[in-house]
């Protein structure tokens, strides 16, 4: 499989390829699909595979076939991988030529918010599956019920919204403040790295920061030349742990576990 950064590419081609702050603007859904499908292409197997699926699937129309390497493939075949399937740039483009469509189309995609949503339902729908036998809770037909469904495991909070009385900016303090009361204390918030490199729980943000060093080191950058060029990471200890922890997600990508930490 040809390498994204080749060693002839000059500084602006590799800067095209590691250069993730677009991503930083984007909802949370959209930020995790950009780091999933960068991590793919960083898998000969993943995308031996997805070339392979898109073949049966848009050239051959061969569904039988399709289906049947699909259930061969388990579990590098992953939930979030039939994703990358309609994405006719996989693997040579980087997302962020295409990510734009995804934009306005908050339901494509939504998929890859699960365990990191923030649900609601109205009073009246959530009272329904309260109510309701156990299979009401695969139902509700609103946008709000399929994120409900999808989100995994939360708290569930009765909140009283003064919409009248307050501003968008006052009700997100007032929000900002429950939070910190309603926090568990099993569930501390989650630490960002320090400049020692140490991560704990690291964000999708910390994802892109990890390829973006992972790449860069595979391209034949040595730390000090990297943090010149591209201005990557404050100390050379950061910066090995962004390469090793890349490396790791790229693992955990092919056994089927990219988003373990949901």
């Amino acid at each position: 499989m040809k390498s994204f950064i080749t060693a002839s590419a000059s500084v602006e081609v590799v800067r095209q390829e590691v250069d993730f702050a677009y991503a930083e603007f984007l909802p949370l859904h959209l930020r995790r699909f950009v780091a999933f499908y960068e991590y793919a292409r960083e898998s000969p197997q993943v995308c031996a595979l997805v070339q392979q699926l898109q073949e049966l699937a848009f050239e051959r129309r061969d569904f039988k076939r399709y289906n049947k390497l699909l259930k061969q493939s388990e579990p590098l075949a992953s939930i979030e991988l039939y994703w990358l399937i309609p994405m006719k740039g996989f693997p040579d483009d980087p997302i962020k030529n295409t990510i734009h469509c995804y934009k306005g189309t908050d339901d494509a995609l939504r998929w890859f918010n699960v365990g990191s949503a923030l649900s609601c339902l109205e009073w009246k729908e959530f009272d329904k599956i309260r109510k309701g036998p156990p299979a009401a809770f695969a139902s509700p037909a609103s946008e709000g019920g399929a994120l409900w469904n999808a989100s995994g495991k939360g708290s569930v909070y009765a909140v009283k919204i003064p919409w009248k009385n307050c501003t968008n900016d006052e009700l997100t303090d007032m929000f900002e403040e429950l939070i910190r009361k309603l926090r568990p204390l099993n569930l501390p918030e989650r630490k960002r790295a320090g400049r020692g490199g140490r991560v704990s729980n690291p964000t999708v943000t910390d994802f892109l920061k990890h390829l973006k060093a992972y790449r860069l080191n595979k391209r034949g950058y040595e730390y000090e030349d990297a943090r010149k060029v591209f201005g990557l990471y404050g100390s050379k200890k950061g910066w090995t742990t962004g390469v090793r922890l890349a490396t790791d997600r790229i693992a955990f990508l092919e056994q089927g576990r990219f988003f373990f930490d949901d």
